[in-house]
């Protein structure tokens, strides 16, 4: 066995274990709601929130709906006039955090706090995702510029931390894909798993 090999099974045998312990997972729920349903993000209070597919769309094409289950209970979230909106994240205050498409197809970040909807751009950016959000309210994505290519090379992640953003882009990697910001102080950024280098994690004070 490589060197190589052994890393990564000591890696993913530490991974499994620090999930178990933290977790303790022993039941598995099944969401279906209504349909295709996708959960995204959970709170210490195990609100979920995600988004799934309306029935009447055999396509799957145009209507796309989040969705927060509080309780037992499914409420659907739609960004006001708009076709298309997936719920990423929600922190224990139950501020929301995801991204809706425009009539254009043009992705945009949201925030929904108070039962009221903040669009979330970064500036500048041609396209906008909004993935995390933690409990002071900062808040994670990704940005990037079809005009320019496509969004393997021209991506990037951000912060918004005190209403200032702040570009994210580790060293050499062809895309930055923020998804969570951590209740911790910044320090570093570290590159996720992934074989293609499209996604990581923030600021894990670790």
């Amino acid at each position: 066995m490589n060197a190589s090999r052994c890393y990564v099974i000591a890696g993913s045998l530490a991974l499994s274990l620090a999930l178990a312990a933290r977790a303790q997972l022993t039941n598995f729920t099944i969401i279906g709601y209504p349909t295709r349903a996708n959960g995204f993000g959970i709170n210490d209070a195990g609100d979920m929130v995600g988004a799934y597919y309306e029935r009447d769309d055999p396509a799957h094409t145009d209507h796309r709906r989040g969705f927060l289950l509080r309780g037992g209970k499914f409420v659907p979230i739609d960004f006001p006039g708009m076709p298309w909106t997936i719920a990423c994240d929600i922190n224990n205050a139950g501020d929301i955090v995801g991204f809706y498409l425009d009539a254009n197809g043009v992705n945009h970040g949201f925030l929904l706090s108070g039962g009221r909807f903040t669009t979330v751009d970064f500036p500048g950016a041609e396209m906008t995702r909004v993935q995390g959000i933690n409990a002071k309210g900062e808040i994670v994505g990704f940005h990037w510029y079809p005009s320019r290519g496509t969004i393997m090379n021209t991506a990037s992640g951000f912060l918004l931390s005190g209403g200032r953003f702040t570009s994210i882009q580790y060293p050499e990697s062809m895309v930055m894909h923020t998804s969570e910001v951590f209740d911790l102080k910044p320090t570093s950024v570290a590159p996720g798993n992934s074989v293609e280098s499209r996604s990581c994690r923030v600021y894990r004070n670790c």
